[in-house]
């Protein structure tokens, strides 16, 4: 056996996954089998000639993320990313080889997938006390829901997250409350009255399944829908959202427009919408107090 078989061998017994490709053209040279097993491959045959950026990530092209251009002789490059196709993180460490006179793409591919899940726990975690630490303590509602809806915003990576209260007597509900991400316009002076009927599928939804993640506009919604209509004049491709209870009655909602997909966990949204509730709730109350103070309730 040659010295490079001898280390194919190793590595593919250390079921670690290696895969070299052409640096100018992405055509895949090798694949080592832990490689071809996590593809669904079962001989090098079926990768031999196939694009790298087709078989490990199901593009058409090269991936806009490509870190080919970054790479220089004799350094290893380090990064992490969320694969789509194998629904797993993964951390990549990459280098120059070169093979027959052509530079190429050696990259060891590494799953990180449970190192991250537990970082996020812990992240979500620490996340919800600072959101019920702010809630409890900020003297200013309106500040302390500010801050907390920043706080869930940043943790989706979404470009809004906001608050929805219903009015039942008026058969409307509006936007409370608002967090826009850098670059994003905001939408709450154009959600204010509301016919309760454009949200009436959304707590259909929230009766049957509590908070819901709503993952493709275009696939979820007809496009002469209201839901469609309202969503679509704001550019809204996703959203998750989970609703405000009170008692056993619906009140309103909490959400967040166009989550990164690879944070697609609603736990937080779901539990922090219990500490939301009851600030409103508070609120509500300590405006009724003001309102019996300085109202003579036989005369009004």
């Amino acid at each position: 056996m040659t010295y490079e078989q001898y280390n194919s061998l190793i590595i593919d017994e250390d079921n670690l996954i290696y895969y070299i490709s052409d640096l100018y053209t992405y055509d895949l040279y090798h694949l080592t089998k832990a490689g071809m097993e996590r593809c669904g491959l079962k001989s090098p045959e079926e990768y031999m000639g196939r694009k790298c950026y087709e078989l490990l990530h199901g593009l058409d092209s090269p991936c806009p993320f490509c870190t080919n251009k970054a790479l220089q002789k004799g350094k290893k490059y380090c990064w992490e990313r969320y694969n789509h196709k194998l629904n797993r993180w993964v951390e990549m460490e990459d280098a120059i080889v070169i093979i027959d006179g052509r530079p190429c793409r050696l990259e060891r591919v590494r799953d990180i997938t449970e190192q991250k899940q537990l970082s996020e726990r812990l992240t979500m975690e620490k996340i919800l006390v600072d959101c019920v630490r702010i809630l409890a303590t900020e003297r200013n509602l309106d500040h302390a829901v500010d801050k907390f809806l920043m706080y869930i915003g940043q943790y989706y990576h979404a470009k809004r997250s906001y608050i929805f209260e219903i009015d039942y007597d008026n058969g409307t509900i509006r936007n409370t409350y608002e967090w826009c991400a850098g670059g994003v316009k905001s939408e709450i002076g154009h959600l204010q009255s509301v016919p309760l009927e454009y949200v009436s599928f959304w707590l259909k939804k929230f009766e049957e399944t509590g908070e819901f993640y709503l993952t493709s506009l275009q696939e979820q919604y007809p496009p002469d829908s209201p839901e469609y209509s309202i969503l679509k004049s704001q550019g809204i491709e996703s959203l998750m959202t989970a609703p405000l209870v009170r008692g056993e009655r619906i009140v309103g909602f909490l959400g967040v427009d166009d989550p990164s997909g690879e944070q697609s966990d609603l736990t937080l949204l779901r539990t922090s919408a219990h500490f939301v509730i009851e600030e409103l709730e508070k609120r509500r109350l300590i405006q009724e107090l003001h309102y019996a103070s300085f109202t003579d309730m036989l005369t009004g």
